[in-house]
């Protein structure tokens, strides 16, 4: 197996990276609990874009962690010793970057978004309530009052984990997932909240639904929610039940 370690001064983590099968290499933060969100999503950020800049169609998939990103390969084209030389050289340059602009943002554009829930008391919105001692009404109106910033896209093409959960919201994933969460869901669980772009199995907490296509190949970047966008909810309609 082939890895590599590279050490990051200040308070930049360690971070391994190795090919885990023939066609896919993994770069993982060995401790998480000495970053900050926003250096670990800044740095995954500049990473992915440099990498996938470099190999091209080579590159064929991302699939992004809140500590590891898996970078899977077109198996007919890849140089196992070269490519894991890039990716170390890259990796490199981003955190080179991050070291000399900690403070200043290393994404190119940012978008505040605001978007339209349908709340529905036919999914965990009663339960989340319960749970945090509120009416349903309240849970409406402190969700809508909060401001959550993207961290990263990961789990599924055009999932947005976002940061920005207070405390008093935050419950801990269902016991039993959802085989079906429906397309649009909004959800919360732990720290985060979540948008699920397409029908998927699931455990958070979901609290309604949106109309907005947070994923479309056919556009650039083909995510709508980008590192480092913020989201507003605001509550597009009445309470109703799903049949």
């Amino acid at each position: 197996m082939i890895q590599s370690q590279l050490l990051l001064t200040q308070e930049l983590p360690v971070i391994e990276v190795q090919w885990v099968n023939p066609t896919t290499i993994l770069v993982w933060l060995v401790d998480k609990s000495t970053v900050r969100e926003y250096i670990t999503q800044r740095l995954f950020n500049v990473m992915i874009k440099e990498l996938q800049d470099t190999f091209g169609l080579k590159l064929v998939n991302v699939v992004v962690g809140f500590n590891e990103i898996l970078f899977h390969f077109d198996p007919n084209s890849i140089k196992h010793v070269d490519d894991l030389s890039i990716v170390r050289k890259i990796i490199n340059k981003a955190i080179s970057l991050l070291q000399t602009n900690i403070q200043s943002p290393l994404m190119t554009e940012i978008s505040h978004h605001r978007i339209g829930v349908t709340f529905s008391e036919n999914y965990d919105l009663p339960k989340v309530a319960a749970a945090t001692e509120r009416s349903i009404s309240q849970v409406i109106d402190d969700f809508c009052g909060l401001t959550f910033t993207v961290m990263l896209n990961g789990f599924m093409p055009g999932f947005p984990y976002m940061s920005g959960l207070p405390d008093n919201l935050r419950l801990p994933r269902l016991a039993t997932p959802r085989l079906k969460v429906p397309k649009g869901a909004i959800a919360i669980a732990e720290h985060y909240c979540g948008i699920y772009p397409q029908v998927s199995p699931g455990g958070w907490h979901i609290l309604g639904t949106t109309e907005h296509v947070l994923f479309d190949i056919r556009q650039s970047p083909p995510a709508l929610l980008q590192s480092g966008d913020t989201v507003q909810f605001f509550s597009h309609s009445s309470l109703h039940h799903h049949d």
